[in-house]
């Protein structure tokens, strides 16, 4: 049988001094697409935060892919978060480089080998569907462009695991469709992904595994 490759075990997760979402159990497995939906302040964001080791883990266990994230080592971040791309609400492009040299900037950080980054820069996208804006400052993009671009930084260094915090909140309906449909690509390329959404309607044209955020818990819908 298949093994989850993210696992909650009796975990309580706290922002600040509030315990946000309690005594969770729950298992996700690799390629599944995973909807987070719930009101604001009812813990989407945290569980995202604390997957990134953002947020440290209050109680119980959440194991990724093999790496426990209880009391998580600052050295063990770094190889922790190669397994994860994060997709943000507000993009957080550098606005003094081209599109190209945000990927580069990754990559570089990452210490990827030098001789595949061109490569690979080219490879995401093309596959995010904005090759031709490359050498674009972020500014000349419109806001999908701009997520597509976030989305092809998830991807540089090819990792199991996509979170997607709120990817489509600014942006207008028939964008946001296209941006949901290509993130269920990636889902079906072998990938997990988790989307925090409010934006219910992607449910009913993207249908996929549906969790709630309510009164503390994760309810299966």
């Amino acid at each position: 049988m298949t093994q989850p490759i993210i696992e909650f075990k009796n975990a309580t997760l706290k922002n600040g001094e509030n315990e946000v979402l309690k005594n969770i159990n729950l298992a996700i497995y690799p390629g599944e697409f995973v909807y987070l939906i719930g009101k604001i302040g009812t813990g989407k964001s945290t569980l995202i935060r604390s997957l990134n080791a953002e947020l440290p883990l209050h109680k119980g266990q959440i194991v990724i892919d093999g790496t426990l994230l209880w009391n998580i080592r600052r050295k063990n971040v770094a190889p922790l978060r190669k397994k994860l791309g994060v997709v943000f609400q507000d993009y957080k492009l550098l606005s003094d480089r081209s599109v190209y040299k945000n990927l580069l900037f990754v990559l570089e950080a990452t210490e990827f080998p030098k001789k595949e980054r061109k490569e690979r820069i080219e490879e995401v996208l093309l596959k995010t569907g904005v090759l031709e804006h490359k050498d674009k400052m972020p500014h000349e993009l419109s806001g999908g462009e701009q997520q597509r671009v976030v989305i092809a930084r998830a991807l540089l260094n090819n990792p199991d695991i996509i979170l997607a915090d709120e990817p489509t909140g600014n942006l207008d309906p028939e964008t946001s469709y296209a941006l949901a449909a290509l993130l269920h690509d990636i889902s079906k390329s072998g990938k997990t992904v988790i989307m925090a959404t409010h934006q219910y309607d992607l449910l009913e044209r993207f249908p996929a595994r549906t969790l709630r955020c309510e009164n503390h818990q994760i309810i299966e819908q």
